[in-house]
């Protein structure tokens, strides 16, 4: 039986995950990562947290000051390297014995780095998932710190290592579509990073009449995220608006920063830094008037899901674009914003502006968005495939917490 995507139907069948269940008493699972934050919202508030509460006892292992239990996950924490080569040639050592330590049977790890340490793991029986983020291959070719002459030979060694460990691995789990369709149909899940509803607890929608003419971007700030043109559009904005550009994020290096804040453009940002679960929603719900993510047409990008636009449509904001097809396949079927070519500060300036100059008709795409998220695109639905797909690996099934 073929099961229904938000962004299209898959081929893959729910029949391969069929297995005998058998009870396991206790069974440990433990998640890995060398690069990402101990409170990353993908791997421990979403991952981590729901299979917790499905009855797993679940360890963290993870670059951090202190081991702490967060959630009902237990963090044990390694120390943090103090730069790119520490972290490929020493953190995952470190990962793969801490790993060991914690004495569990299955392990889900989330970076590419730690191929090496999930095939090691597999040697020595235990059942290993590969959780894959980002197109690694596409990726390595937009790393700014890799010369371009050597970028296309790191890709190709990645993407050679991705095929050997997704041959050896007994699951993949991934964040796209078209990430999937990279790795095997038969071990690969594909798990959305859709937002966590709870975190979004207002019902309505606070009167665009009432909120200043802000532009919200929350996320990292770069070149290939489009953050210069964007300045360059807010430049272009009617003055009697009185239009802000809201930054919440940090910047990608202090050289970009420097570059940004010498636009003329930059007297329209407010730039907040870094900014708490709290605070971002608080910006989403009773600020802004519009969300956008105008992201270069770059290969790792043009077919990514960035979470930030479901955390827009959840709080019930219109969206701004780029004109990726998939992005606009996601505009068409909602209804909840526009589209614009990210290279072009006009057109970025021009769907801004008609958004502020039709207030009604944003309410009611911001209102489309935020339901479609209440029924598709949020966490609950993806936890449940993954504690699904637990069961079939572990031989361990849950249901609500309890075992069946």
């Amino acid at each position: 039986m073929a099961w229904e995507t938000p962004l299209g139907k898959s081929s893959r069948s729910f029949s391969t995950w069929k297995c005998k269940i058998d009870i396991v008493a206790n069974l440990k699972i433990c998640h890995l990562s060398s690069c990402h934050p101990p409170f990353d919202i993908r791997i421990l508030k979403k991952e981590c947290a729901s299979l917790a509460k499905a009855g797993y006892a679940v360890d963290f292992v993870v670059p951090h000051e202190s081991g702490q239990t967060i959630e009902g996950v237990r963090i044990r924490a390694i120390s943090k390297p103090r730069n790119r080569i520490e972290r490929f040639f020493l953190t995952s050592w470190r990962i793969y014995f801490e790993a060991l330590k914690s004495g569990s049977t299955l392990y889900h790890f989330h970076d590419p780095d730690l191929i090496p340490v999930g095939l090691l793991l597999k040697i020595s029986g235990k059942k290993v998932i590969y959780d894959v983020h980002e197109d690694v291959p596409k990726d390595i070719l937009d790393k700014e710190y890799l010369p371009r002459i050597v970028r296309p030979v790191v890709a190709a060694l990645a993407k050679l290592l991705e095929k050997v460990g997704a041959a050896a691995f007994d699951g993949i789990v991934t964040a796209t579509p078209s990430i999937s369709r990279k790795f095997p149909g038969k071990k690969t899940l594909l798990v959305q990073n859709f937002p966590m509803l709870s975190d979004f607890t207002s019902t309505s929608i606070f009167d665009f009449s009432q909120r200043p003419y802000i532009v919200a971007y929350v996320g990292i700030i770069s070149e290939i995220r489009g953050i210069r043109q964007l300045i360059r559009a807010m430049e272009l904005l009617p003055s009697e608006f009185g239009a802000k550009l809201v930054l919440a994020g940090s910047f990608e290096s202090p050289r970009f920063e420097s570059e940004m804040r010498s636009l003329p453009g930059w007297r329209h940002v407010d730039y907040r830094g870094w900014q708490s679960r709290e605070q971002v929603v608080d910006l989403l719900e009773r600020e802004a008037r519009v969300g956008i993510v105008p992201f270069h047409p770059v290969a790792n990008q043009v077919e990514a899901q960035p979470n930030k636009i479901f955390e827009y449509m959840a709080a019930g904001l219109p969206v701004v674009l780029s004109n990726f097809p998939v992005w606009q396949e996601l505009l068409s079927s909602v209804s909840c914003g526009l589209a614009a070519d990210p290279l072009d500060p006009a057109a970025i300036a021009r769907e801004i502006l008609w958004l502020f100059e039709h207030p009604n008709e944003s309410m009611d795409m911001g209102s489309r968005g935020k339901k479609a998220v209440i029924k598709i695109y949020n966490w609950t639905n993806e936890a449940a495939k993954l504690v699904g797909f637990y069961g079939a690996l572990t031989g361990k099934r849950i249901r609500s917490g309890r075992e069946a």
